[in-house]
């Protein structure tokens, strides 16, 4: 699953995987004045990882990064060339009825 070179970082024994879920507001450029986004939804999927070659550097691997609209997944993959893809991100929101829930 990982890319020859790395290998999976583990804490005290464990291997860990993240699951990130945000909420991105008003995505802009350095390359275009402006606001290209003005929200997006984006789902990622991570694990840690190290190169076999020096164990001193870590650094996340991507296992899945997905966003809900074209625009953004166009605008990371030439920003960032990390390789999003397009997927349907519903958000509800709801209020808890009672502080600390």
């Amino acid at each position: 699953m990982l890319p020859e070179g790395l290998i999976i970082d583990t804490f005290e024994g464990s291997a860990y995987i993240g699951l990130l879920l945000l909420d991105e507001i008003d995505l802009t450029s350095p390359f275009y004045p402006g606001c290209l986004v003005d929200l997006y939804h984006a789902v990622n999927v991570r694990t840690y990882v190290r190169p076999k070659n020096n164990l001193d550097e870590c650094g996340i691997y991507f296992l899945s990064l997905n966003v809900d609209t074209i625009m953004a997944a166009f605008s990371a993959d030439m920003i960032f060339n990390l390789g999003h893809h397009m997927s349907k991100l519903v958000r509800k929101w709801s209020k808890h009825p009672e502080p600390g829930w």
